[in-house]
């Protein structure tokens, strides 16, 4: 599965309100970069360095919080790959990570939770079926995980999202994998489709799933579950949804990317779609060549690539 988070070498963030940088720098090499509950969260995808923090996490200022080296826990393993990460500040850290002893091993599944001094709290070991493709965390410290597949498993038996709580304990299993064909047995996130959404509110989870225009939205606490139809702009087989994010307040926010044909790199734009409208509206990002990462209270969060860095724009979400 290939994950789409900005790609960079060497990363340099500038914080910024539109196109004024204020004096923040975090150098650093990563593979992906995402914000969240005003946090920067960045992490190398795969690490055989048991010496490298492979995820590091930051507040909007700039501020190095803490890093984790998830290989450093277990000591048989050669490599260590991190699918996702999730946090909220100064309680918990939740990571997505697969461990392998050598190419030819099979990997183990594990879903770790950290503290914000970099303490293993827990660590579970997955069965194939639970892999773990997204992770987010919910005002209640459960851990949700949007689920990589289905291992040797029936898809009208296997769960799409399953909640844990603190402990660990199974705290629900939401939607059969079968409900989705296009992702029975293993989510498919990769160029010709676009990315997986997944997040939440204060009282719900959420996920999109690409190659379908629905967005699953179920209870935290409840028995609610919700599949809509969201219209997500199709107009063509190359306008690929790169990022797709659902605000505390309902509104719908996607990066798009457009070609015309295979060799054209293609453009990227914006939408959004508030609650009250059936309508999807393009929005203007605060700089050319932007990435959408994020939300972070009434703002959203972009990222563009410089020389030899990143900088980060803050802009107030569309109305």
């Amino acid at each position: 599965m290939r994950l789409y988070y900005l790609r960079t070498l060497f990363v340099i963030f500038l914080l910024t309100c539109w196109c004024r940088a204020a004096n923040v720098q975090i150098a650093g090499h990563y593979d992906a970069v995402k914000a969240e509950n005003g946090l920067i969260i960045a992490w190398q995808m795969a690490s055989e360095d048991r010496t490298t923090q492979q995820v590091r996490i930051y507040d909007t200022g700039g501020k190095f919080l803490v890093g984790v080296a998830p290989l450093r826990l277990v000591s048989e393993a050669k490599r260590a790959t991190v699918h996702d990460v999730s946090a909220v500040p100064g309680r918990l850290i939740a990571i997505a990570a697969v461990y392998r002893k050598s190419e030819d091993s099979v990997p183990a599944a594990s879903l770790l939770y950290f503290d914000f001094r970099g303490n293993l709290l827990l660590a579970l070991a997955l069965d194939p079926s639970r892999e773990a493709a997204r992770l987010t965390i919910d005002d209640e410290s459960n851990v949700w995980t949007l689920l990589e597949g289905v291992g040797d498993r029936n898809p009208a038996d296997e769960p799409m999202v399953v909640g844990y709580d603190a402990s660990g304990n199974v705290l629900k299993e939401i939607s059969r994998r079968s409900q989705f064909p296009y992702h029975a047995v293993e989510l498919r996130d990769s160029d010709p489709v676009g990315a997986v959404g997944f997040g939440h509110s204060s009282d719900s989870v959420w996920f999109w799933l690409p190659g379908s225009t629905d967005l699953v939205t179920f209870g935290i606490s409840s028995s609610l579950l919700e599949r809509s139809i969201t219209g997500l702009p199709n107009r063509s087989a190359r306008e690929i949804p790169e990022k797709v994010l659902l605000t505390d307040k309902g509104t719908l926010l996607v990066e798009i990317r457009s070609s015309r044909d295979e060799r054209d790199p293609g453009q990227i734009n914006f939408l959004s779609k508030p609650p009250a409208t059936n309508q999807w509206k393009p929005f203007r990002s605060p700089c050319s060549s932007c990435r959408l990462i994020g939300t972070d209270g009434n703002q959203a969060l972009f990222m563009r690539a410089q020389q030899g860095g990143i900088q980060i724009y803050a802009a107030s979400m569309p109305e």
